[in-house]
């Protein structure tokens, strides 16, 4: 079984509903996309933070999604998700890293992305880059959305 690291989006209902044909975001490290609308369910993929989804419709607490990324159907919670979106400008390049409420690398824990993550940097100062509505990570841990990383063996191995 695998854990999983969601959590609602900041200021998110449990009860929330969307409109058919909305396009939400997610808003928590890694959202499992289940094959039916039930915590048991076998799980057939994940939306990572900053991906977006097309709802297809909405009922007892479950929402049938499509993702954007892949065109994969199946279901998510709504709390982990906004229908305000945000563009983003870099993604993560590391399996997986922990933002934290600021700077330095003590302060409390916000949220854990996982790789290829999407997110928007507002700022960069020092080593710490700020991410729109997560928080501050090592600014290493990025790459901008429109750069791809030239050795895959590299990347296998992290």
């Amino acid at each position: 079984m695998v854990a999983s690291t969601a959590r609602a989006a900041p200021g998110a209902k449990p009860g929330r509903r969307f409109n058919e044909g909305t396009v939400c975001q997610a808003r928590s490290g890694i959202i499992p996309l289940r094959m039916h609308p039930r915590e048991s369910a076998e799980l057939d993929t994940e939306v990572l933070f900053g991906e977006c989804v097309t709802v297809l419709s909405q009922r007892n607490g479950w929402m049938h999604v499509r993702a954007e990324l892949d065109g994969k159907e199946g279901f998510v919670q709504p709390q982990f998700f906004s229908d305000r979106l945000f563009t983003p400008t870099h993604r993560v390049r590391v399996p997986s890293v922990f933002t934290t409420r600021s700077r330095p690398v003590q302060s409390p824990f916000v949220a854990a992305l996982g790789m290829n993550a999407l997110v928007r940097v507002l700022t960069t100062p020092d080593k710490f880059s700020q991410l729109q509505e997560i928080g501050w990570v090592n600014h290493s841990c990025l790459i901008p959305i429109d750069q791809y990383e030239k050795d895959f063996v590299e990347v296998a191995w992290r």
